[in-house]
């Protein structure tokens, strides 16, 4: 929508019989207005310093940031707003991009904290499926298949609120959200009150079964886009 630039994604129940859309089952966006942006998200990122996955989370002290808190540059980003001043707002910032709302001087999201989805196709991943055989890798990949035959469905897709988000295929909550270390220098434009759109998480996730490190595991694979030159793996088992 581009009143606001939010975006959703709709699950619609099917007629049993013939297989058409009979009623809505449920709009991430209303669901994820409904999880409070700070306790009820489950949001990581990337520590570009260290290569690792840590909470998007303010820095206690931005300026001497721990092994799980966001680099300088991270934090410095987020600090500096679109006519390239740094005005200490980069903890509200990230609060914002989080969901919170109601923030003076930052702009209104009136429908949904989700952000507009354009260009990257929902992509679900339910229990493993794939048919390698056995004996292509050391660990059984039918002994994988069995321990993650109840692991619950997710559907994933970016959006152009700077996130990858996966969504309970089950019912449209939330379960985790990645913000790429690639689009931190465009954050702050999503906060500005004359935000005019651009494309952040804006790639279709591929979603595979893959072996490393002496074990199976289910790999996502996604880029930004036409948000920027970067793509990202993540461990989704």
């Amino acid at each position: 929508n581009s009143a606001d630039w939010s975006g959703d994604l709709v699950s619609y129940n099917t007629d049993a019989t013939t297989g058409a859309p009979s009623s809505v089952a449920w709009h991430a966006g209303t669901v994820l207005n409904t999880q409070d942006y700070n306790t009820g998200r489950n949001i990581v990122t990337y520590k570009p310093s260290t290569g690792t996955g840590i909470p998007f989370r303010w820095p206690v002290n931005p300026a001497s940031p721990g092994a799980t808190e966001l680099d300088i540059s991270q934090s410095t980003a987020l600090n500096t707003n679109i006519s390239n001043v740094n005005d200490g707002a980069g903890q509200n910032r990230l609060d914002f991009i989080r969901g919170r709302t109601g923030i003076a001087g930052f702009r209104a999201r009136t429908l949904s904290v989700l952000g507009d989805l354009v260009d990257s196709a929902p992509v679900y991943v339910g229990a493993p499926a794939f048919n390698y055989p056995n004996w292509l890798e050391a660990a059984s990949y039918s002994t994988f298949i069995t321990a993650n035959a109840a692991r619950a469905p997710v559907i994933y897709a970016g959006a152009n609120d700077g996130m990858l988000h996966g969504f309970d295929a089950s019912t449209g909550q939330e379960k985790i959200a990645y913000v790429p270390s690639g689009v931190y220098t465009n954050l702050s434009k999503l906060t500005a009150p004359t935000y005019s759109h651009r494309y952040f998480v804006d790639g279709t996730p591929t979603a595979v079964d893959t072996f490393y490190d002496g074990a199976w595991h289910t790999t996502l694979v996604s880029s930004l886009g036409a948000g920027g030159q970067s793509v990202f793996a993540l461990d989704v088992t």
